[in-house]
């Protein structure tokens, strides 16, 4: 009766094909989403997965980016605590300046680290293609030249907790990066990324 209702509502705005591909869209959004949330709670645990699922819907509408390259995000940090899950996609969407595809790949690349347990050359190849290069913060903090640095990556001294940290720095206050994502969101691009992320989370409440 609900369907029925909206079906007659939507009617009065769109052609009869439009409406029925409205609806169909609805139940489309409503079903990935929910994918989503049961994928979050096997992996997590039901309390834990729906916190950071709710966490993640909450973020997405709130800054430039989209709920399923967050969800995804989190899926691919799924070795790391969930506790992690959150402050770490804000940090690399910090970073990635709300591009998805720079944030696509420094998930994977801090992903692929944080399971060997050492920064390894692939894996710093691609933090930088995406435009971050931890070991410039790392130089920074220590003193130490880049090339020393490279030196110690190659010996698998370069840890996670050292990467880890490069990324908190450079996001947290005083950092190159930090604020990023909220500074984008007042723009023209991120209100209407906002908007977007708004629109799903409306489509999905009403299927």
């Amino acid at each position: 009766s609900r369907l029925r209702g909206l079906r007659n509502t939507v009617g009065g705005i769109f052609a009869v094909d439009k409406s029925a591909e409205y609806i169909k869209k609805i139940v489309d959004v409503r079903g990935e989403i929910e994918s989503l949330q049961i994928s979050f709670e096997t992996l997590a645990g039901k309390t834990k997965g729906d916190k950071l699922f709710g966490d993640i819907k909450e973020f997405a509408t709130s800054t430039p980016m989209m709920m399923n390259d967050l969800a995804k995000g989190a899926q691919t940090l799924f070795n790391i605590e969930a506790e992690r899950v959150m402050p770490i996609l804000h940090q690399i969407g910090d970073i990635s300046m709300g591009d998805s595809q720079k944030f696509n790949s420094l998930v994977l690349a801090f992903a692929q680290m944080s399971s060997t347990g050492k920064l390894m050359g692939q894996d710093l190849l691609q933090m930088i293609n995406a435009g971050f290069n931890p070991l410039v913060v790392i130089a920074e903090k220590t003193g130490k030249s880049i090339s020393a640095l490279k030196g110690e990556m190659s010996d698998g001294k370069i840890s996670v907790e050292m990467v880890a940290d490069a990324f908190a720095s450079a996001t947290g206050e005083g950092g190159k990066f930090h604020g990023m994502l909220e500074r984008q969101s007042k723009g023209m691009k991120g209100a209407v990324s906002n908007l977007e992320g708004a629109w799903q989370d409306a489509m999905n409440a009403m299927g």
